[in-house]
């Protein structure tokens, strides 16, 4: 995935060729506390369910470098977020510099009033990145970062850790935590992500896996576990690959399936700007926008 690709090639010239699933390390900081049972799925909880599924989705297709759309109370602040993360280590990178042990690059945000900065620190072996309040201009203003992302290097062993990384903007909040282990030998990563959700509650995705580049011709297909603190976790699939596009505040196209634990299941089908979610024996598709 591109994220890991940028932070990698850039800081230590490695090339990752597939993403695996399976659970990682505990991320620092957030505590997921919610539900950890299968959720049963129901025409009360679908919506809330879904949201959070694509949510979890986004932290994932954002890392292949996914053009940013619109930003709504449902959907875009966890793409928005990993995009411009992806942007920053991308630019701090591109001179493949790499720092001498103790020395910290400081680099101020480009928001003219109150910009903020971020320290660089590290070799090719392990270091970090600091926001401190570090400010840049994005499509709908202001983009405000918060914590630190760290890296660790022990061929073919590398371990990414965010650690309360949080993003104001456009109105609207989100916080993650996560740690990522990639084999090199292998090209397996396996991952765990928790994110302060738009409803404010601890989430969280787990053995996670994605292919493609989200294209027409290379749709998104997704599968992992995504736990909703209310109501448990459910599996996600994708039938029909996820279409993304710069115009779209969602996917411009593409069916995901959410499957509880008893079984049940909706099928959450996305048309750009709005979706629709149809339980399993329910009383009919409800359309839903952004």
């Amino acid at each position: 995935m591109n994220l890991l690709k940028l932070i990698f090639v850039g800081l230590f010239a490695i090339t990752l060729s597939a993403c695996g699933g399976g659970g990682s390390g505990e991320p620092t900081g957030l505590q997921y506390t919610g539900v950890t049972t299968g959720a049963g799925i129901d025409e009360n909880n679908a919506q809330a369910l879904a949201i959070s599924a694509q949510e979890g989705v986004d932290a994932q297709v954002s890392a292949e470098n996914v053009p940013l759309g619109a930003v709504s109370a449902d959907n875009g602040l966890m793409q928005a977020m990993m995009n411009q993360v992806n942007s920053i280590i991308s630019n701090q990178q591109t001179s493949g510099t790499e720092l001498p042990a103790g020395i910290t690059q400081r680099t101020n945000g480009d928001c003219p009033s109150n910009p903020g900065y971020m320290e660089l620190r590290g070799t090719q072996t392990s270091g970090t990145i600091n926001f401190y309040n570090y400010c840049v201009v994005n499509t709908l203003g202001n983009m405000v970062f918060n914590g630190y992302i760290s890296y660790m290097v022990n061929e073919p062993i590398v371990t990414v850790e965010m650690v309360n990384l949080s993003v104001s903007y456009a109105g609207y909040y989100m916080a993650l935590n996560a740690t990522m282990t990639i084999n090199n030998t292998t090209g397996d990563v396996s991952m765990t992500v928790r994110w302060v959700g738009v409803d404010g509650k601890v989430h969280q995705i787990v053995g996670f896996s994605i292919l493609g580049s989200g294209t027409d011709l290379s749709p998104f297909s997704v599968s992992g576990r995504v736990y909703h603190a209310d109501h448990g976790y459910v599996d996600i699939a994708t039938p029909q690959g996820l279409v993304y596009d710069t115009t779209c505040a969602g996917p411009l196209s593409g069916i995901m399936t959410i499957t509880g634990g008893d079984g049940s299941m909706a099928t959450i089908t996305y048309d750009c700007n709005s979706y629709t979610v149809e339980v399993s024996g329910g009383t009919g598709a409800v359309i839903h926008n952004w």
